[in-house]
């Protein structure tokens, strides 16, 4: 599991804290809704080791 802030790729407004699990074998996308300019970000954890 991991603590972020999601920040528009847009605006750079940073949205409030979540949280997300990621595994060794594959990596998460999260999907980040602006709610100041209306754009979508996607946040991708990936394990590399």
């Amino acid at each position: 599991m991991v603590t972020y802030y999601p920040v528009c790729k847009n605006c750079m407004e940073c949205g409030t804290i979540k949280i997300g699990g990621v595994g060794a074998q594959q990596p998460v996308i999260e999907t980040y809704y602006c709610q100041s300019c209306q754009a979508t970000t996607y946040v991708q954890f990936k394990i590399e080791y």
